[in-house]
């Protein structure tokens, strides 16, 4: 019986830690400019979330090269992007809300 009580409110607790994670990443995307070059699903200056999720899809490293390419402004693709001052957990939460982008 006391499993049946635990495993609905166990998923409701990670539901919402991820709704608020996702909250997270917003706030960030807004604080460090992302959204001045990106959109979730439009083109800008730079390309759309939704079309580098969908370039990186299925690539292991996806999340290291990006990391790499915000981090220190170059990327293996040879493309320049802005160099993004934030911490290191900072810009992974930031490379996850981008790849998950649909």
């Amino acid at each position: 019986m006391k499993l049946s009580i635990l495993v609905p409110v166990a998923l409701s607790a990670a539901f919402l830690a991820g709704g608020a994670m996702a909250q997270d990443a917003s706030a960030l995307l807004k604080s460090k400019n992302c959204l001045a070059c990106h959109d979730a699903q439009a083109k800008k200056v730079g390309p759309s979330f939704k079309d580098s999720a969908a370039k990186y899809a299925g690539n292991a490293d996806a999340a290291n090269l990006l990391f790499t390419k915000l981090k220190t402004g170059k990327g293996a693709d040879g493309k320049s992007h802005a160099v993004v001052a934030a911490s290191d957990d900072d810009i992974k939460a930031i490379i996850a809300a981008v790849l998950a982008t649909k």
